[in-house]
C-alpha cells in the first residue's frame, strides 16, 4: 500500500488516524506540526505517496494551506488531503484545491470531516490519479 504523511496537531486524532490507516495496509508517519511535516518529507520524500493535513493548527489557521504550497515547491505532484471540521469559506476551499502547480491538478481535496468512510475514498482517488511528474 501507501506511504502516508499525516499532519495533525492533536494526539488523539493523529493517533486514531495512524491506527486506522495501518490497519488499511498503509506505512503512516506522523507530525504534529507542519515543521514537523516538512522535516519528515525532507527525510522521507521518496517514500511518500500522500500528505494528509489538518486545515488549522492551535497556532496557525492557514497551517495546512502553507504545508500544501510549501510541498510544491519540494515536489509538485503529491497528492495533499486537507480536513477541517471548522468553518471554512468557499473561497478557502478553492484556495487549497488550486494550490501548486499544473502536476498538482485533482491532487489536492478538502474534506469537511475526517470519517473514513469520506476519508478512504478520497485516498483511493488521490493514489490513482495519473502522475504528471515526480
Amino acid at each position: 500500500m501507501a506511504t502516508i504523511l499525516v499532519v495533525e496537531g492533536y494526539e488523539g486524532t493523529r493517533s486514531e488516524l495512524k491506527a486506522s490507516l495501518e490497519g488499511e495496509g498503509h506505512r503512516v508517519l506522523t507530525a504534529d506540526s507542519p515543521t514537523q511535516g516538512l522535516k519528515l518529507w525532507q527525510e522521507h520524500r521518496k517514500d511518500i505517496d500522500l500528505v494528509l493535513t489538518a486545515k488549522s493548527t492551535n497556532d496557525d489557521d492557514n497551517a495546512g494551506l502553507t504545508l500544501t504550497k510549501a510541498l510544491r515547491v519540494l515536489r509538485s505532484d503529491v497528492p495533499v488531503i486537507m480536513q477541517s471540521d471548522t468553518s471554512t469559506s468557499p473561497e478557502e476551499v478553492r484556495r487549497f484545491t488550486q494550490a501548486g502547480s499544473p502536476a498538482a491538478e485533482g491532487k489536492n481535496i478538502f474534506l469537511r470531516s475526517i470519517s473514513l468512510d469520506l476519508l478512504l475514498p478520497a485516498i483511493e482517488k488521490c493514489l490513482t490519479a495519473p502522475v504528471h511528474t515526480r
